[in-house]
């Protein structure tokens, strides 16, 4: 019996897809989405992203001023804030918002990041770490005030859980909050926290009925914000932020956060996994990035 001739292949091995994955499992929307993505990352990223890592901002004059800027262009250029968030639109207009499959999504946080991961992790914290959490543990008034801005990118929002002594453990968190007749106190810190110059902070306290999250907007008083100094990503701003008594109202309160002890975890872990799947397919985008990159120099050297 004659074996059934193999399928002809239509996509050559290339070292950005030496598998064509794209092609067996991307959808033509998903491809789109990646497309766009692509042409973004070189039209505003790659011809000036060794100068801004090198620490020359230009046309910028500050880093804030650096993020902000490319933040409304990925929301213009791209919708990806918040893309695959099914009931967005809710507080959008169904008409404005583009939603995306997961698969798109990550498509388009692997070419950002090909060009360079600061700009990723801008997009990852707005999205996965804030967007979400808000949107999955906040108030109808919170999302309200506060999705349709981001979607757009005319805000930003930070993520702050890590804190100097350890990490992003929950049972060496020292940042606190007390409860008082008008609100909520906070006192602690975080540090490497992107974007921390954001309007909006999502915080992580511990509290004497367990771990909350809270909604603290910049320019509140005891709230300050130190920018680091970095080796690399430049192109992106961390700080440490700082909360001395912070006195931030109830209703800053992220509701959906309350649970009693033992689940007052799955909240802010349930947003770090959300912001895993887009660094996954970032990490991919990092290491094509780096196989290209030794292939031009392989090829193109002088022996």
């Amino acid at each position: 019996m004659a074996l059934a001739p193999l399928a002809e292949k239509t996509t050559l091995p290339t070292a950005r897809d030496f598998y064509a994955s794209d092609e067996l499992f991307l959808t033509e929307d998903e491809k789109l989405v990646r497309d766009c993505a692509r042409k973004f990352a070189q039209a505003e990223l790659q011809g000036r992203i060794r100068a801004w890592d090198e620490g020359n901002l230009a046309p910028y004059a500050k880093g804030e001023e650096l993020t902000r800027d490319i933040a409304r262009k990925i929301a213009g250029s791209l919708s990806l804030f918040g893309a695959t968030l099914p009931e967005l639109g809710r507080y959008l207009g169904e008409a404005e918002f583009v939603p995306m499959s997961p698969a798109a999504y990550g498509a388009a946080m692997r070419e950002l990041e090909y060009a360079d991961t600061a700009i990723r992790s801008l997009a990852s914290v707005q999205s996965s770490l804030g967007m979400f959490a808000i949107y999955s543990f906040g108030s109808e008034e919170q999302k309200k005030r506060w999705l349709p801005s981001l979607y757009r990118g005319e805000k930003l929002v930070c993520f702050g859980l890590t804190e100097p002594q350890g990490g992003s453990d929950p049972a060496d968190m020292k940042t606190r909050a007390e409860r008082t007749p008008e609100g909520w106190v906070l006192n602690g810190s975080k540090v490497w926290i992107t974007n921390g110059f954001a309007d909006v902070a999502v915080v992580w306290a511990k509290t004497d009925e367990g771990v909350r999250g809270f909604l603290v907007e910049k320019g509140t008083p005891g709230f300050t914000a130190r920018h680091e100094v970095k080796w690399a990503m430049r192109a992106g701003t961390a700080s440490a932020l700082s909360f001395t008594n912070c006195r931030i109202p109830a209703e800053n309160l992220l509701p959906k956060t309350v649970a009693k002890p033992g689940q007052d975890l799955k909240s802010f872990l349930s947003c770090l996994s959300e912001a895993r799947y887009g660094i996954v397919w970032g990490a991919v985008g990092s290491a094509r990035a780096c196989v290209e990159e030794a292939l031009r120099f392989a090829q193109n050297r002088t022996l």
